[in-house]
């Protein structure tokens, strides 16, 4: 019964309404312990009921209207399919043809690329899952929703890779053949020569700059008293 306070004492107040939990609690433990329980199909749901939330005002869940409606489904098929692996195999194709529609519409509606990639994705993993259990026009409309996200993504991939070509000029070389030039006179008979080599380099951030090298090379003179005689 409710309570109120009245000369610093706490009394029943008989104006008030009965608590809620006279009905919600009291009742229904009172009818589990002289009722029965009636057959009834149950249905384990994974919710993966995860909040997240990063610097902002309202967090991320997963709906529960969404989980409503997947129960609701499962217990209309319920009705209709009596047999539980059947009605699971009705609701499994009725998912995987839903989740194909829907990322039908995403693709023609061009969604942005990472959303249209997860939703491919769980396209394709429903139908590994389900293996030859599919049905036919259920598989054919699941494929066809994963070929034409994939030709989406690459269209998009493409247009990204169009946007981001870096044009590189061609390279002009920074010496050529006459700005090198290198002087090698013929060796005459019995003697020796003397090389004289220039070079010059005139590019990029190296200063202009000339250098000559020397270099001797003897060549060794053979006189024709120096040759043995044979006897």
């Amino acid at each position: 019964m409710p309570k109120t306070v009245k000369a610093k004492s706490e009394v029943l107040e008989e104006r008030d309404t009965i608590h809620p939990g006279f009905l919600t609690e009291n009742f229904m433990n009172i009818l589990e312990a002289l009722g029965d329980a009636p057959p009834v199909m149950t249905f384990r749901k994974h919710i993966r009921d995860d909040v997240i939330w990063h610097k902002s005002r309202i967090p991320w869940k997963r709906s529960l209207f969404w989980l409503v409606l997947r129960v609701a489904l499962q217990s209309a098929l319920n009705l209709s399919f009596p047999d539980n692996d059947v009605m699971h195999i009705q609701y499994k194709n009725f998912m995987l043809f839903f989740i194909s529609k829907i990322t039908d519409f995403a693709t023609a509606q061009i969604t942005a690329p990472d959303i249209l990639a997860i939703m491919k994705a769980k396209v394709g993993h429903r139908s590994r899952k389900m293996g030859a259990s599919t049905m036919p026009f259920v598989s054919q409309s699941a494929l066809d929703a994963v070929r034409a996200a994939e030709l989406s993504l690459e269209a998009s991939w493409k247009l990204i890779q169009n946007e981001e070509i870096i044009r590189i000029p061609s390279l002009t070389p920074s010496t050529t053949d006459d700005l090198v030039p290198l002087e090698q006179p013929r060796v005459p008979p019995g003697g020796t020569v003397t090389m004289h080599r220039t070079a010059s380099v005139t590019a990029g951030t190296i200063p202009s700059s000339s250098a000559r090298f020397i270099e001797s090379v003897g060549i060794a003179e053979i006189q024709p008293d120096d040759l043995a005689e044979l006897d």
